[in-house]
Order: C-alpha cells, then sequence, then structure tokens
C-alpha cells in the first residue's frame, strides 16, 4: 500500500482507538522472488522498521511493534532492525502493532503444533497421550498471535478474495473485506470508517458519546 498510507492507516486505527493492528508486509513466498525485485521490498521493509524505532515515543495511543513470521529466513541486518524496533518500543504505549514479515498461515499453524510436541517430549508424555489431549486451545497458545483476541476485521487489498494463508486459525469469525484498490493507495478514511463500524460493537447514548470496541484488526497490506 505505501509506506505513507501505512502511516496514514495507523493514524485512523488511533482515532478509534484499535489496540491491536497487524499488517502483512511481506509473505514467506515472496522470500523467493527475483532478488532485485526482493531486494527493493526488504529495503522498504527496513526502512519503515527504522523510522518506527526513531519516533517512538510514550502517549495514549503509542504501540509496541512486534514482528512475527520466519524471522530466520531474513537477512541480518534485517533482523537487526527489528531487534531494535521492539526493544525501543517495548515500553511505549497501551498499544499493539504486529508486522508480519516472512509469514505464511500454514507455517505458523505448523511451528505452533511443532513447539507443543517439543514441549511434550521434553515432558516424557507419550504421542498418544498427546493426541488424546489436544485442544484448539494447545495450538491458540503458540501462535505468533497468542494472547491477543482474535481478528475482529480483516481487509484485503487489490481486490483479492483470497486471504492468501493470512492467520488461517485466528480468521475463523473474522469479517473480511476486500478493496478494489492496489495496495489502498486509494482506500477512503470513510470506508475504513464504515467498515469498523459494521465490524465493530458500538457504545454509547448519543452520537457524542459513541466509539467502537475493537480487539483487533488485521490487514493485509504491504508495503510496495
Amino acid at each position: 500500500m505505501g509506506a505513507e498510507k501505512f502511516d496514514r492507516l495507523l493514524e485512523w486505527c488511533d482515532e478509534l482507538a484499535i489496540p491491536i493492528v497487524t499488517v502483512w508486509a511481506l509473505s514467506l513466498d515472496n522470500l523467493y522472488r527475483d532478488p532485485k525485485e526482493l531486494d527493493q521490498l526488504i529495503e522498504v521493509i527496513q526502512h519503515k522498521l527504522k523510522d518506527l524505532a526513531l519516533t517512538a515515543s510514550p502517549g495514549l495511543s503509542a504501540r509496541s511493534v512486534h514482528v512475527v513470521g520466519r524471522l530466520d529466513a531474513l537477512p541480518d541486518h534485517v533482523r537487526e532492525a527489528i531487534a531494535d524496533v521492539e526493544t525501543r518500543t517495548a515500553q511505549v504505549g497501551p498499544f499493539r502493532l504486529n508486522i508480519a514479515v516472512g509469514y505464511d498461515g500454514r507455517e505458523e499453524i505448523t511451528e505452533a503444533v511443532r513447539n507443543l510436541l517439543l514441549e511434550r517430549a521434553d515432558q516424557e508424555i507419550s504421542l498418544k497421550d498427546v493426541a488424546k489431549e489436544l485442544t484448539p486451545e494447545d495450538i491458540t497458545q503458540r501462535l505468533y498471535s497468542k494472547g491477543e483476541p482474535d481478528p475482529d476485521l480483516i481487509i484485503r487489498t487489490s481486490g483479492e478474495l483470497r486471504l492468501g494463508g493470512f492467520m488461517l486459525w485466528q480468521s475463523v469469525h473474522s469479517m473480511n473485506y476486500s478493496s478494489a484498490t492496489l495496495y489502498g493507495q486509494r482506500f477512503a478514511r470513510w470506508t475504513f470508517f464504515e467498515l469498523c463500524e459494521a465490524t465493530s460493537n458500538v457504545i454509547g447514548d448519543s452520537e457524542n458519546e459513541l466509539h467502537f470496541e475493537f480487539g483487533s484488526i488485521q490487514l493485509i497490506y504491504g508495503f510496495e
């Protein structure tokens, strides 16, 4: 959607006091693009991470930044930028911004199950007993989004109807919206607010007191 539109979208989320925002910046599949094209995407993402780190400051709508995905598949300099922005923003405010880089929904679920099996193996619990006792919550607690509510709203730009593997586990009850605009370049503020109004629980006795109650919003947007 472009880094500039990303900033504007965060401002809209701040206006509505949406506590958790997740942006899918780069899929795992995209790491296998043509090297020249990939280098450009990586450069944009790294620049945005550095910008978020340098501009972090405490405030009522400040957000701690967390980057999720197959971070081990990213270049060293990007992992350094990730560590820096997460450290600098850890205590800045009550809200959260998740940035998915090198992300794949099936890989996330696979990793959660793998970690569960390894934990049970360390506890010397048999595979048969693991299978008998397995619950959805066991997997939920080991996803990248552990401790967060499932998304209320997922926005997909560029006219795509498919989620492309984004938050496969978490999106079972989400409202999905597909925008025909490319990377959100013309994704309008009024469209965003109408979507939020349709998705959220509206609280208040008068027009002046209305506000939106949200758990989280997820955005399938790219920095391209």
